[in-house]
């Protein structure tokens, strides 16, 4: 892999690794629903008139768009806002990774090797260490909300499976544009009129930066980048650089928001990471035991 694609890669999983810090920022003083429904509007428009539609039945675009960002993120968001941990929060997300694993089975009868099942158990014993150390009954809906997301990924995961657009960035385009609707009917539905007007009427330099952080680098350059290297090289040399949006999650979340990083941060990451490696690098895992 070449220098400048390493270096690009790395900017990705930095950028996506400090959106969870932008989001947080944004909640201080926006409603969560509302700030999500915000985010996917102007990730649509006016990029549509600029993506034609991906050549895909409505259907699995409507799925995808429900699941990998509608439903995702709604509980990703409301979590964030009762106070889930930033940095934690892009840890768990990494669990749908063994979500998707699970409803494969399901779907398309995949047989995940017992490498898989072994970094699954690995990445769980990392939730049960959050869960341990959580208290309030806040933090642990946080927690809650944090798993719904990643499975609501997982579940979008399977409609991706199914879709194959030549442009990454053009099915998030077009994912954006079915998703805003649902987020604003359930920012209505939820927070209200009254509180959606007086948070717009109110709006801080702090949210107008996190919206256009979230939605300028994280969905355009962020996707942008990832569809380029997805394109020029095998998914098994890009797909390990996943691992590293938690590192950057925690980094931004001390640096940024103040974030402790006690020790039983670090053993949950760590577990969750190695689970994630052996999920990612079994073939190379099982020639070294050859």
């Amino acid at each position: 892999m070449q220098v400048k694609d390493t270096f690009l890669g790395l900017l990705v999983m930095a950028i996506w690794g400090f959106n969870f810090v932008a989001i947080r920022i944004g909640l201080h003083d926006m409603p969560p629903i509302l700030l999500c429904a915000i985010r996917f509007l102007l990730s649509a428009f006016p990029a549509i008139f600029f993506f034609p539609r991906p050549r895909v039945a409505w259907p699995l675009l409507f799925g995808f768009g429900l699941f990998i960002f509608a439903l995702q993120f709604s509980f990703l968001f409301v979590g964030l806002k009762l106070g889930m941990p930033a940095g934690l929060a892009s840890l768990i997300g990494q669990f749908q990774v063994f979500f998707t694993m699970i409803l494969a089975i399901w779907f398309f009868q995949e047989k995940p090797s017992w490498w898989k099942w072994a970094g699954a158990f690995i990445s769980f014993l990392g939730i049960l260490v959050v869960a341990a150390n959580f208290h309030g009954a806040a933090n642990l809906k946080g927690l809650a909300l944090s798993l719904m997301a990643a499975l609501s990924w997982s579940f979008g995961n399977m409609f991706s499976k199914k879709i194959s657009a030549k442009s990454s960035l053009g099915l998030v385009v077009w994912g954006s544009l079915v998703a805003t609707p649902f987020l604003i009917a359930l920012a209505l539905a939820v927070e209200g009129p009254a509180e959606i007007s007086m948070a717009l009427r109110n709006i801080s330099w702090s949210s107008i930066f996190a919206i256009c952080y979230i939605v300028y680098l994280s969905t355009y350059v962020g996707y942008s980048i990832w569809g380029h290297l997805l394109n020029k090289y095998p998914t098994a040399t890009i797909a390990p650089f996943s691992l590293l949006v938690p590192v950057f999650g925690f980094l931004g979340a001390f640096l940024v928001l103040a974030e402790e990083f006690p020790l039983w941060k670090i053993l949950a990451s760590l577990l969750v990471v190695l689970g994630l490696a052996f999920n990612l690098f079994e073939n190379k895992i099982r020639k070294l035991l050859k």
